[in-house]
């Protein structure tokens, strides 16, 4: 008999909810993480623009790319509504359609 089989599935559990509400409650500090030029120019760029202006946010990602660039696009998207802007977008890749209705 394995030390996994004498483990009480109960444990794994609570382990698991712990690993997942812990980071909620606590947020960790990550010392090195720091905003860089380009992504702050972008949110001053968003930031400067006056309510109702139009945006065009390009959607040409795949679901291969989509645990890099949809959070981007997701924060892009936030903040664009979050002050009130039209969007528009666009996308030059069919799966693209599909990616722009999921944000």
């Amino acid at each position: 008999m394995t030390a996994a089989r004498g483990l009480d599935r109960r444990w794994v559990f609570l382990a698991v909810a712990a690993a997942a509400f812990i980071p909620l409650f606590h947020p960790f500090n990550f010392p090195g993480l720091r905003v860089t030029a380009p992504v702050q120019k972008m949110f001053d760029r968003i930031e400067a623009l006056p309510e109702g202006s139009p945006i065009l946010v390009s959607m040409d990602f795949d679901p291969s790319s989509k645990p890099e660039l949809y959070p981007m696009a997701q924060a892009v998207l936030h903040h664009a509504f979050r002050k009130n802007l039209r969007v528009v977008m666009m996308g030059l890749w069919i799966t693209g359609t599909g990616m722009a209705e999921q944000s």
